[in-house]
């Protein structure tokens, strides 16, 4: 049996590709907007967004209820591993959400290259 070349790019872009937890990590910390060192629900909306998922609000309710273990209503840095445990849980991101990750991940290199003082460490 001969089997046909695919040729649909969507069932392509929605397969699950590995990343590490040090991209996920770089990705997260980029969403932190006001630089306080924690994720608010909005930042983490809109990391979810950014990577694409379909049910955003959802998602982000269910990221926050599974790793903000103080109940204060943000992810901070002592809970992001728990935050990145979960988004690798769920299979994300799929190959078309990696391309943020990839670019996000572009972007800090080239930041901690004009400007030694960035750190993206735990």
């Amino acid at each position: 049996m001969r089997l046909k070349p695919i040729t649909n790019t969507r069932n392509i872009e929605n397969f699950h590709v590995k990343v590490n937890e040090q991209d996920m990590y770089t990705f997260f910390k980029k969403h932190d907007a006001n630089k306080d060192g924690k994720l608010s629900w909005d930042e983490l909306k809109q990391a979810f967004t950014d990577l694409g998922v379909t049910w955003v609000s959802w998602t982000t309710d269910r990221a926050l209820v599974n790793a903000d273990d103080d109940e204060d209503g943000y992810i901070s840095e002592g809970e992001m591993n728990k935050l990145i445990q979960f988004a690798l849980k769920r299979k994300l991101p799929t190959q078309r959400q990696a391309q943020h990750l990839k670019q996000s991940g572009r972007m800090m290199m080239q930041m901690k290259e004009s400007n030694p003082s960035v750190s993206s460490t735990k």
